[in-house]
């Protein structure tokens, strides 16, 4: 006679990020379109133009998006606030993030700067983490299985219980870019090691013992 029997399985990793995602709004404000945009465009080719001569490199550097906003005051004046955004995309490197904020204070741009870490091979752990939870959910059926006296026949029903709702993806790895400037002058934050997340996954199994 066969029995059904639902046990639930677990897996839990904590990851090292090892991939960044910086995001620099370049932003400026004015009275006019051609005033706010031509410093914009100014201020972004001089970062850029360092950042190159830093790195020798552009290609991890992609454009995000254009904004101008138009604000009235005092009835028909107005005045224009506009940004361009990047996102840099690197593996993870607390030498680089120090040479970019250092680009942005000498060059003193108004910008927003936010870094966004990330593990490059997302999918490939979850995958793992998968089948460790189906081999938790086993290792307690087994014993489950032995005090009744009965084997492991099969599964009737597999179902993902935590699971995320956007979808996954794995990200393009560019090589690090190497610095360039000898006489920079070494940080100590530049040996700090990346942020971890925690990747859980939980399975529901429906096994059938006889």
């Amino acid at each position: 006679m066969e029995t059904e029997i639902l046990v639930d399985g677990f897996a839990i990793r904590n990851v090292k990020c090892d991939f960044m995602e910086i995001m620099i709004n370049f932003n400026e404000k004015g009275f006019s379109p051609k005033g706010v945009l031509s410093k914009i465009q100014a201020n972004i080719e001089t970062f850029l133009e360092q950042f190159k001569a830093d790195f020798g490199t552009l290609s991890c550097i992609r454009m995000d998006n254009d904004h101008i906003n138009t604000s009235h005051y005092h009835e028909k004046n107005f005045s224009l606030s506009g940004k361009r955004t990047i996102i840099i995309s690197l593996p993870y490197s607390m030498e680089v993030q120090n040479a970019i904020l250092a680009n942005i204070t000498d060059g003193d741009f108004n910008v927003d700067y936010s870094v966004s870490y990330k593990i490059s091979n997302i999918q490939e752990v979850e995958n793992e983490l998968l089948k460790e939870a189906l081999l938790n959910s086993k290792s307690q059926v087994e014993i489950i299985a032995a005090i009744t006296g009965q084997k492991i026949v099969g599964i009737r029903r597999i179902e993902k219980i935590s699971d995320d709702f956007e979808p996954r993806m794995d990200y393009k790895i560019y090589e690090e870019p190497t610095l360039s400037s000898k006489n920079r002058k070494v940080m100590l934050s530049e040996s700090l090691e990346s942020p971890e997340q925690t990747i859980e996954k939980q399975i529901e199994v429906m096994w059938v013992l006889g």
